[in-house]
């Protein structure tokens, strides 16, 4: 029964991970299809869904320690769901020209982030009252060990992670470089400008142009 309930919640552990890695993958492929770059707060919920997977990550790849993985996924997800409400109390305000970005389902995506991340940190509270410490075999002593001892469906979903991890900050690094990241309506990225117009200093004007 102890068995049955550790790979239960393994596979629970998995899909989240998953989901958390989809919903980036899904953000920077609309901003590469609809041409629309992430804004500072956009940028930072990313950040915040990708430091909730690094916490499953850690529950999945060093067990013995799942109660840090769970507490950085539980902040992580307060932190996110700050971020996406604040972003919502922004474009409620009569002066707003009606959001950032094109709406799904008729809200916008950091409305849909705040549900999720609600949604998040619930299910790290109930896994945390559910997770008990293995205890059936000798736990590796680091995580490349410990991701050759997963299944195979489970070492997809991490490599998943790690990629779309890759992939998201490479792309937030392209569109703002060393720089802060601007609050909204950056039409080009900042790497591909340096590129364009070598010798040239990029300004937040010219990131802003269309």
């Amino acid at each position: 029964m102890k068995k049955a309930t550790s790979n239960f919640i393994l596979s629970l552990n998995a899909f989240a991970l998953f989901g958390c890695s989809l919903l980036v993958a899904v953000a920077f492929s609309l901003q590469i299809l609809l041409a629309e770059l992430p804004c500072a707060l956009c940028n930072l919920q990313r950040l915040e869904f990708l430091l909730f997977g690094s916490g499953i990550l850690t529950v999945l790849l060093h067990p013995k320690i799942y109660r840090m993985g769970y507490l950085l996924s539980g902040v992580s997800a307060i932190i996110g769901a700050c971020t996406a409400i604040t972003q919502v109390f922004i474009h409620i305000l009569p002066t707003d020209e009606g959001g950032v970005g094109s709406p799904i389902f008729g809200f916008h995506l950091y409305a849909w982030c705040f549900v999720i991340f609600m949604a998040a940190a619930i299910y790290v509270l109930v896994l945390m009252s559910l997770h008990t410490e293995s205890t059936d075999r000798i736990m590796p002593k680091n995580g490349l060990q410990s991701f050759k001892t997963q299944k195979p469906i489970v070492k997809f979903i991490i490599t998943f992670y790690v990629l779309i991890s890759i992939v998201a900050t490479s792309s937030a690094f392209v569109a703002n470089g060393f720089g802060p990241f601007l609050e909204g309506g950056q039409q080009k990225y900042w790497l591909l400008e340096v590129i364009k117009n070598p010798g040239t200093t990029v300004t937040q004007n010219m990131l802003m142009q269309k």
